[in-house]
Order: structure tokens, then sequence, then C-alpha cells
């Protein structure tokens, strides 16, 4: 495991926890970092199933 891949794996943990969460808020900078996180780990997914 890398420093990229565990930060991928909390980021994408924290999006989708706070999409239950009220009162968070995620600034548009941090969004977009999330989001491109997100389009990250799901390349290597998408390959897998692919195999």
């Amino acid at each position: 495991m890398s420093e990229k891949s565990g930060l991928s794996l909390m980021f994408a943990v924290l999006v989708d926890a706070s999409a239950a969460w009220r009162g968070v808020k995620v600034s548009p900078a941090a969004a977009l970092e999330l989001e491109s996180l997100r389009t990250l780990t799901k390349a290597p997914q998408a390959a897998r199933l692919a195999a």
C-alpha cells in the first residue's frame, strides 16, 4: 500500500459517510479532489472486473 492509495480510500469513505451527515460542508476544492480520487480508484476496479 502506498500513501496515495491510503488517502484515496480515506477520502472515498469520507465522501460516502458525508452523504448521510447533516451540517457537514465540503469545500468545492475538496469536492474536486475527492472526485478525482474516486475516478482513480474506480479505474483499477474496472480493469479487474474486465479480466
